[in-house]
């Protein structure tokens, strides 16, 4: 009986029926408090609906009972990653550091269970191997899911972020549609393709509308909030960029590029004072956060030209004189 409701929340999951998935969690672990596989359901399912630190001290929970429950340290990994809490993120990649390093074969001859785990440690040793190391991670975690026909989108949405990062945008785009049809309400995915339809097309008539659907699903999606306020940045609707700003941040307080938005919304009305506010709040949590005048500079770039970006790429190379990249825009 408990195995049958526990499929059945994985099916309300995939059709976007959250609030009944999670019900069903609920009365599995009500009969055994201590199944792995509807604890991180669970959360998953919180994390899902927004519900960020109830999904956070699942997590806790499941990663204190067991510290071989790969999966649960992967998925509070990810959602760690996504409020910007770095020391659960650095202990995060440690863990699957120190597990690729003692089982590296075991991953390459695919003797591993859980995709998640395979996808996470493609994350994990992102900053302490090399590149390749990195895309192995993804790569074998893709051949997992598709070998065995299991439902892990999340595993396509990693990988479609990884791609946006290195501007792969067609990549990204397969992958964020492949999420999709395996979970069509995943607010990850669906906001990830509204960013690539952006991205590559400028379509907002076509993305506007996936992030509307992503934020239906939870209300509390700050990448979802964000991408809709930089859509009406550019269309100079500043009342309706601002109730984004503030929704995403309400979200994820520590969202450096809703914090580099906020200061750019300000400077862009002409408000210093409001603006420096902004500055302090991000340097208070990091005093040489660079990156954060990059965003900043890189926004007023994109809409006003370079004549103003040059006094934030300062401050960035000031902080961080790696920023070789952003020195040698600045000097050209």
């Amino acid at each position: 009986g408990q195995q049958l409701a526990l499929q059945a929340a994985g099916v309300l999951r995939t059709i976007g029926e959250y609030e009944e998935a999670l019900k069903q969690c609920d009365d599995v672990l009500k009969h055994s408090p201590a199944d792995e596989a509807a604890g991180c359901l669970k959360g998953e399912l919180l994390t899902d609906l927004g519900r960020y630190q109830e999904a956070l001290k699942v997590f806790d929970g499941l990663v204190a009972a067991d510290a071989k429950n790969h999966r649960a340290w992967a998925l509070r990994g990810r959602l760690a990653a996504t409020l910007g809490l770095k020391d659960i993120v650095k202990r995060t990649s440690d863990h699957f550091f120190d597990l690729f390093n003692g089982n590296a074969e075991r991953y390459y001859r695919g003797e591993v269970e859980d995709p998640l785990e395979l996808a996470y440690v493609g994350l994990g040793i992102q900053d302490e191997n090399p590149k390749d190391a990195f895309e192995v991670g993804f790569m074998l975690a893709e051949q997992l899911v598709e070998k065995r026909g299991l439902k892990e989108p999340e595993v396509f949405v990693w990988s479609g972020r990884l791609a946006q990062e290195k501007y792969s945008f067609d990549f990204a785009g397969k992958r964020f549609q492949t999420a999709l049809r395996m979970r069509p309400k995943l607010p990850d995915a669906l906001t990830g393709l509204a960013q690539v339809v952006l991205a590559v097309r400028h379509d907002i008539t076509r993305a506007e509308p996936m992030l509307k659907e992503a934020l239906e699903v939870n209300p509390r999606h700050a990448e979802a909030h964000l991408t809709l306020a930089m859509i009406h940045l550019q269309e100079d609707n500043d009342a309706e960029a601002k109730k984004h700003l503030d929704a995403a941040l309400a979200a994820n307080p520590a969202h450096l590029d809703a914090l580099a938005m906020l200061a750019f919304y300000y400077h862009d009305l002409k408000l210093p004072d409001r603006e420096a506010e902004v500055e302090r709040r991000v340097l208070a949590v990091n005093p040489r956060h660079a990156d954060y005048y990059c965003s900043v500079g890189e926004l007023l770039e994109s809409k006003r030209g370079f004549a103003e970006a040059p006094e934030y790429y300062r401050k960035a190379i000031a902080l961080d004189p790696a920023a070789s990249a952003l020195e040698v825009a600045y000097r050209e």
